[in-house]
């Protein structure tokens, strides 16, 4: 499990400061903004796109508004969360579609 020191918000929503870490299927965010604590997890089959834009990590979800996370770590340790967190995203298997033909009726078809 990878942990980052890093500050993020979701649209113009408040800025909370915290920690990310990468899970077997998720990024968990824990943190507070103004007073309030945040507990956030974002599995990754929900996410749609991994994005490094200056000092920004855009993570873009299905369900939910994107998120915009930035690094309080050291330096080249948002490149390297935006590298570890593509790469869990690509990994996760593409939904099936509602309908598939088995195998065994395909082979009887042809």
């Amino acid at each position: 499990m990878s942990s980052y020191a890093v500050y993020w918000n979701e649209g113009a929503g408040p800025r909370y400061a915290g920690r990310l870490e990468l899970t077997d299927s998720s990024a968990e965010l824990c943190g507070v903004a103004v007073g309030r604590r945040c507990l956030e997890s974002v599995p990754y089959g929900d996410i749609d796109s991994v994005s490094l834009d200056t000092a920004i990590l855009r993570v873009g979800r299905r369900r939910d508004t994107d998120l915009d996370i930035g690094s309080v770590d050291e330096p080249g340790a948002l490149r390297e969360l935006a590298d570890l967190l593509a790469r869990a995203v690509a990994r996760v298997p593409s939904v099936p579609p509602k309908f598939s033909i088995p195998s065994a009726l395909t082979k009887e078809i042809r």
